[in-house]
């Protein structure tokens, strides 16, 4: 079954096109996205400095410019790895999906590759400008500040999509309409599978 993977900095847009997406095809996609697994964590155990958290937020500075970046424990690692996982049952299943996901750890990527190499998988970057991000992240307010900054660069960092959409100038609807339109063009998309070469 097709796996749609929206990639993309948040705030940059992807859950607006993911729910699109939903409504456009006359079949169920399932939204398997990152923060649908996060929801079953304690919150304690999220961007905290607990022992036994998935993730922390750490302060750096990036061209002179405060910023947060994303430093992934092992708890992180084993649901990221345990969401792809179950992705590919829910495939195997017969059922299509959509990944809603921020790809910061490239090994764990690549390791998503061997997970979901059974599948046809369509990688989609979703790009927005930063200056446009962090309008958004502030407006939010359920995002920390200057996440954006230390996740723009580096969640596009691997190389090459399928298909990019940018935000900034397409609405979610907009997006989600180039996306199926793309898909159901092309039968064997190939990007996803390249990711297995990144060092």
């Amino acid at each position: 079954m097709p796996i749609i993977y929206l990639n993309g900095a948040s705030s940059s847009g992807k859950t607006s096109i993911a729910t699109e997406l939903q409504a456009l095809f006359s079949e169920p996609y399932l939204n398997a996205g990152v923060d649908s697994f996060l929801k079953m964590v304690p919150q304690r155990f999220i961007g905290t400095k607990n022992e036994n958290a998935l993730f922390e937020w750490v302060e750096t500075d990036q061209e002179n410019t405060r910023c947060l970046t994303l430093k992934l424990h092992p708890w992180g690692k084993r649901l990221v790895l345990g969401m792809y996982r179950s992705i590919a049952a829910l495939a195997t299943s017969g059922n299509n999906v959509i990944i809603d996901e921020v790809a910061l750890n490239k090994q764990i990527l690549k390791e998503a590759t061997k997970i979901l190499a059974p599948f046809t998988v369509y990688f989609i970057g979703v790009k927005c400008p930063l200056d446009v991000l962090e309008k958004r992240e502030s407006a939010r307010k359920d995002r920390p500040i200057n996440s954006a900054r230390g996740q723009c660069k580096l969640v596009h960092s691997h190389g090459e999509y399928d298909f990019e959409v940018d935000t900034s100038i397409m609405s979610p609807q907009k997006s989600a309409i180039a996306i199926k339109k793309y898909v159901e063009s092309t039968p064997n998309p190939s990007c996803f599978k390249k990711i297995t070469a990144i060092k």
